[in-house]
């Protein structure tokens, strides 16, 4: 018998791995929760991270314990490169990339993780090229704006 994939309830993923860039973070998550969407920020372990300047998050569920099945309407990936070449060993963070992209959600990556997330494949993972989102020098806050677009299910003009 198929397993069927479920949704979590946040319907947003900010994945994160130690060595993160904190500012881009933290204004991501305050901006797309500021706007009222369901935000989770999700880690490889439960231990609190650390990111490039010293400040620690803690995350609000791992990565692990999410079901196999799981997909998010939108994961966002904030990078560096230490940060998204530590995500990019766990095959949970494949699979949850692939469910996410194979049930029309949206996967949206910040400029300093698309080198690493590209040299790994993993916009092949996309259908549809239109569900895997990179920032391309966009300034942060008009990036977000369209993230919450994508994650409220609003068209872009």
């Amino acid at each position: 018998m198929a397993q069927q994939k479920q949704r979590q309830n946040s319907d947003t993923a900010v994945l994160l791995a130690a060595g993160f860039d904190e500012e881009t973070v933290v204004t991501l998550l305050c901006q797309l929760r500021d706007a009222g969407l369901p935000v989770s920020l999700i880690s490889l372990s439960a231990q609190p991270l650390t990111g490039t300047y010293g400040v620690t998050l803690c995350p609000d569920e791992i990565l692990t314990d999410l079901p196999k099945e799981t997909y998010f309407r939108l994961i966002v990936i904030p990078g560096n490169g230490r940060c998204a070449q530590s995500l990019l060993i766990s095959p949970r963070f494949h699979r949850l990339l692939q469910n996410t992209l194979a049930e029309d959600g949206h996967v949206a990556v910040l400029d300093t993780a698309v080198p690493a997330l590209d040299a790994a494949g993993i916009p092949h993972y996309a259908a549809n090229p239109n569900r895997y989102i990179c920032q391309q020098n966009t300034p942060l806050n008009d990036f977000i704006t369209r993230l919450t677009y994508l994650a409220e299910d609003r068209v872009l003009a």
